[in-house]
């Protein structure tokens, strides 16, 4: 396969990882904003259903197809700077993701079915816990902005 096509392929998976963030905050803004249980229980999901279905499918396409371009191109990962640079942001966003961000999204669904079924649980717990779930999609976000600039700019060269 030609270099370009695998360009565009990871370029896709770049949009389908970081367009599935975004809705999924987006969605979950909304929500929260509702303070009603029900919606924000059925969004907590929705997220976590897209999570499994678009942000990781488009990190391992993403990671394949820009390795696949990375050799075909003949420009080797971890001598070059951008890529490398790329690589290691990545890999945080993937740290972030697995440790913090997707126990935070299993918490809140567990706390939001609670809620439904008539357990007792303070909104504030939840709001804490949105709040730091949201906190950490930004820097996700961030982050995974970065590593989009250094590749497409190429810094460092």
């Amino acid at each position: 396969m030609a270099t370009g096509y695998l360009k565009l392929l990871h370029l896709l998976a770049v949009v389908i990882f970081l367009g599935n963030i975004f809705s999924g905050l987006f969605w979950m803004h909304l929500a929260f904003n509702t303070k009603d249980i029900k919606i924000l229980s059925h969004t907590i999901k929705g997220v976590r259903r897209s999570d499994i279905l678009f942000t990781i499918p488009g990190a391992l396409l993403l990671f394949i197809f820009g390795f696949l371009a990375s050799s075909k191109g003949q420009l080797p990962m971890f001598d070059t700077g951008w890529i490398l640079g790329s690589i290691v942001l990545f890999l945080l966003v993937g740290i972030i993701f697995s440790s913090q961000i997707v126990p935070a999204q299993r918490n809140l669904d567990i706390i939001l079915n609670g809620m439904i079924s008539g357990e007792a649980t303070d909104f504030g717990e939840i709001k804490k816990i949105y709040l730091k779930w949201r906190m950490l999609v930004l820097i996700s976000i961030a982050v995974t902005t970065f590593a989009f600039i250094l590749m497409t700019l190429k810094i460092p060269t």
